[in-house]
């Protein structure tokens, strides 16, 4: 899908760069499966795993963002009330 690569060369613009490979299917027995391509040799050590972890998260978010202002951009969505919306979602998980 030409979205996908859109969001695939913007993250890998990024000056913390990283490949993700996100599945999401409700009705699999794994409904979202986030994981590395082929090829890319996974963490060794625990501070390794950290920085790969941190790295994901800051590129979904700007990748995340990005998509709100593409989608917001032709006109599919109110930008502000689908931030609005990931915002309410995502304070559910602070603790």
């Amino acid at each position: 899908m030409l979205f996908d690569e859109i969001i695939r060369i913007f993250v890998k613009n990024l000056s913390m760069k990283t490949d993700i490979n996100i599945s999401i299917d409700t009705e699999s027995k794994t409904p979202i499966s986030i994981n590395k391509p082929e090829g890319v040799n996974p963490p060794t050590t625990a501070e390794e795993a950290k920085e790969v972890i941190t790295t994901d998260i800051k590129c979904l978010t700007e990748a995340l963002c990005f998509m709100v202002g593409v989608a917001e951009d032709n006109g599919y969505v109110n930008g502000n009330e689908m931030l609005t919306q990931i915002i309410v979602r995502l304070n559910k998980d602070l603790k």
